[in-house]
């Protein structure tokens, strides 16, 4: 058999193990079916052990719902504050997003960051919204910031590691 050293094992536990159930949200307005209970759950957990997920779900079954969870979640931990989320979508998504925080998440404030008169707030917000165009455009005006978590919707834009807007987001210090 196997022996970890150290505080290995007690890492690898955190990793494989249920845990404790993730509570929903208390601000959250939304009525989350089980799977995506579940997703949420694994979303939570692996951004609390500083991990990357991908949700990988079919069209409509609710992904940004989990992810808006997952944000309010850590506002209200405290996580969300000084530090804010990033997240960056496809120019058509933009307005999906405040929509959908709107409906379900109203207590998060967000900026959506686009189009020519744009203005970077960083303060009294929560989460800031921008495209992925943006981002790579504008990259140097993101460096100094330092998110709390940055989420990408439709992350098929940036499977490729040569495009500069894979590789600006992968600046992003999250």
């Amino acid at each position: 058999p196997l022996k970890l050293a150290g505080g290995a094992a007690k890492i690898i536990e955190r990793l494989t193990s249920d845990g404790d159930p993730v509570k929903l949200p208390a601000g959250l307005t939304a009525l989350l079916r089980p799977y995506q209970k579940r997703g949420y759950a694994w979303l939570y957990k692996n951004a609390r052990l500083a991990m990357g997920s991908i949700l990988a779900d079919d069209m409509g079954l609710g992904k940004t719902v989990q992810t808006i969870a997952l944000i309010l979640k850590l506002k209200e931990e405290g996580v969300i504050g000084k530090n804010k989320a990033l997240v960056i979508v496809p120019t058509t998504l933009a307005t999906n997003w405040a929509k959908e925080i709107k409906k379900f998440a109203p207590s998060l404030k967000y900026h959506i960051y686009h189009g020519q008169a744009r203005e970077l707030k960083r303060k009294n917000i929560d989460l800031l919204i921008t495209t992925y165009g943006i981002l790579r455009n504008d990259i140097n005006d993101f460096l100094d910031i330092k998110w709390a978590l940055a989420a990408a919707d439709e992350a098929h834009n940036i499977k490729n590691p040569a495009a500069a807007q894979t590789q600006a987001l992968k600046k992003i210090d999250a």
